[in-house]
């Protein structure tokens, strides 16, 4: 399988599959280590397909799975498919924020995320308004 319809069939796939899978690994490190050893030794390259699949595969079976319906840990945010997108968009267009002139679009969003003054209806609570900050917050994280 070519690595793209991979990918995707893990991003579409996985948010319903971790359901079916433990929330937390039964792993030693010395488990995976000794795989790690076994798998790359890099003598020779290892095709991106394959280990685009070996890392889905262990990140499946050796991670606490946070977005699990089961998982009653500490809080921590479920993700979201904007915030996926918005990973691979940044991944795909490296956007240098630095300096204004090597990013000028990904400096206005920021700008716009983080600066934009709240305009809340006059029934808004001060709950909503808080979500609304969090949201802008996440944004901004995703464009990191």
């Amino acid at each position: 399988m070519s690595i793209w319809p991979q990918l995707l069939h893990e991003i579409e796939n996985f948010p319903r599959d971790v359901r079916n899978l433990p929330v937390s690994p039964q792993v030693s490190r010395e488990e995976i280590r000794t795989e790690l050893d076994q798998r790359y030794t890099f003598d020779t390259p290892v095709p991106l397909d394959t280990l685009t699949e070996d890392v889905m595969r262990m990140m499946r079976a050796w991670t606490v799975h946070v977005t699990h319906p089961r998982y009653f840990g500490l809080f921590n945010p479920s993700v979201r498919q904007a915030g996926v997108i918005a990973d691979a968009l940044a991944a795909l267009y490296n956007p240098q924020l630095a300096t204004w002139s090597h990013a000028p679009v990904a400096n206005e969003l920021e700008q716009l995320t983080l600066l934009k003054p709240e305009r809340p209806s006059s029934s808004s609570s001060v709950q909503a308004r808080s979500r609304s900050m969090w949201y802008r917050l996440l944004s901004l994280i995703s464009w990191m």
